[in-house]
Order: structure tokens, then C-alpha cells, then sequence
């Protein structure tokens, strides 16, 4: 049940930034806070975010909806729990103080989801373990041992 909230609160989040508008200005408004992150992230902040702010603002939304929509539904969960990661530590070294709570709880959840095979019960990944390659949802070897 917590993979399908958080799901849904990062489908509700995606569709919240694409409503207000998807632009530079998503990145722009972070680049205090990237001067003040720990060095190899700032690097990477003023690299790579700060360079094309228009395509790292739709690459923020679409990776957000992209992690919701897979955890609501219980697709390759494991694999979209790493990217949440990812984007939680952007996020809790670029984003607004006052989310770092909410990062926190994302954070806990994509470690709890990954670790708890979360998707192969109520989602789509009980389908995918048998028809994809096991990188896809670290779970075809397990499942072999469960049958015999």
C-alpha cells in the first residue's frame, strides 16, 4: 500500500509541475542551493543542470512521473526505486528546505519497496518476473527458488 501512495503522490507531484509550467525557470531558481551543495554535486549542478535548464526541468518531470506511474501500477519497482534515490538526493541538496521532510520519507520508501519485493504481489512485476531479464526486476532468481 505504500508503494501505491507514494505512487500517487509523485504522479500528483509531475502533474502539479507540469500544470504551473515546465521550463528553465524550474532549474534557475535552484542554482543558489546548488552553489552550496557538497562539491561533486555542485559540479554536477552547474555542469549539467545549469547548461540545458530547460531539458533538465522536463527530464525532473518526466523521471517523476516516469517512478509514479511504475510504483502505482507495481512495474519494475527495484529498478525505479534506484532512480528515486536519485532523484532524492538531487532533491534534498537542490530543492527547498522545506521539502527535505517529504525527501526523507520518498528516500525510506524507495529503500523499503526495493528491499520488500514490493510489486510482485499487488502490481505488475508478478507478470514481469517470469518474461523479463532478471536486471529488469532483480527477482526471476528468487522466484525459481520459491517454485522448488
Amino acid at each position: 500500500m505504500i508503494r501505491i501512495g507514494v505512487g500517487a503522490l509523485l504522479l500528483f507531484e509531475a502533474r502539479r509541475m507540469f500544470d504551473a509550467g515546465v521550463g528553465a525557470h524550474l532549474i534557475e531558481d535552484c542554482a543558489h542551493r546548488i552553489a552550496l551543495a557538497p562539491e561533486w554535486l555542485a559540479r554536477l549542478g552547474q555542469e549539467l543542470l545549469l547548461r540545458a535548464p530547460r531539458a533538465a526541468a522536463w527530464a525532473w518531470v518526466a523521471s517523476t512521473a516516469l517512478v509514479g506511474a511504475c510504483w502505482f501500477v507495481g512495474a519494475l519497482v527495484r529498478p525505479t526505486a534506484l532512480l528515486l534515490l536519485g532523484i532524492c538526493i538531487l532533491r534534498w541538496n537542490f530543492g527547498p528546505p522545506g521539502e527535505q521532510r517529504a525527501v526523507e520519507l520518498y528516500a525510506l520508501a524507495a529503500v523499503g519497496c526495493a528491499l520488500a519485493d514490493a510489486g510482485r504481489r499487488l502490481g505488475l512485476d508478478a507478470s514481469f518476473a517470469r518474461s523479463a531479464p532478471a536486471w529488469m526486476t532483480w527477482s526471476r532468481a528468487k522466484s525459481g527458488k520459491r517454485a522448488s
